[in-house]
């Protein structure tokens, strides 16, 4: 069996263990009402930090099924801000330039492009092969509280998942993104990480509310 035919199934599986584990009372500062009656439920931790536990999960659910080893070429990455020997960029058309704008990042015109232009990027999560364009997966992870108070998060994320499944030249081809939210706008004891949508071939659906 391929990693095509397990990537998406594995990353389930991988939300599933962290929503099991301690990580979940930890990082999304649940709590176990019987052992602490009166500690209240914090905000969840930084998004960098559940991104790091999940690729954790995620990276045992490959290597079980014997898609990641230690010699390669499959990985997990984190924060993983190159494209073969330079800096990963998305590129997209004037028509999204705002969205970008609007999350604050720079847009840059492409040479010979007409008015598309390119934007420097770190998504949260990968599966690819480094130095090469076999890319697999791209998550995307956000704190629920934060979309509600940044209404322009959400869209930045669902533009940047678009892009990264759309078929290459313009995209980087990956076989699957995946929005995934951190639900801590509820009570500490009912938070947990949720697959909201998944993208392929440049588009996206929504598999939860």
């Amino acid at each position: 069996m391929s990693i095509n035919d397990v990537i998406w199934e594995c990353l389930d599986e991988a939300v599933h263990r962290f929503n099991k584990s301690d990580d979940r009372r930890t990082l999304l500062c649940a709590r176990d009402k019987e052992a602490e009656p009166n500690v209240p439920g914090w905000g969840a931790a930084n998004e960098t930090a559940v991104a790091h536990r999940l690729g954790y999960y995620l990276e045992r659910a490959l290597r079980r099924r014997k898609q990641v080893c230690d010699s390669g070429p499959v990985v997990v990455d984190c924060e993983y801000n190159r494209h073969l020997y330079g800096t990963k960029k998305l590129q997209a058309e004037k028509e999204f330039q705002s969205i970008v704008e609007e999350a604050q990042r720079k847009p840059v015109p492409v040479d010979g492009g007409g008015e598309d232009f390119t934007f420097v990027v770190r998504p949260d999560l990968i599966v690819h092969e480094r130095q090469t364009d076999a890319n697999y997966l791209a998550v995307e992870i956000k704190k629920r509280t934060s979309t509600q108070q940044r209404a322009w998060e959400e869209k930045y994320d669902d533009l940047k998942l678009k892009l990264f499944t759309r078929p290459k030249p313009k995209g980087y081809g990956y076989l699957f993104g995946a929005w995934v939210v951190v639900e801590d706008d509820r009570d500490a004891d009912a938070r947990e990480l949720r697959i909201i949508s998944q993208y392929q071939n440049g588009d996206g659906k929504v598999l939860a509310a």
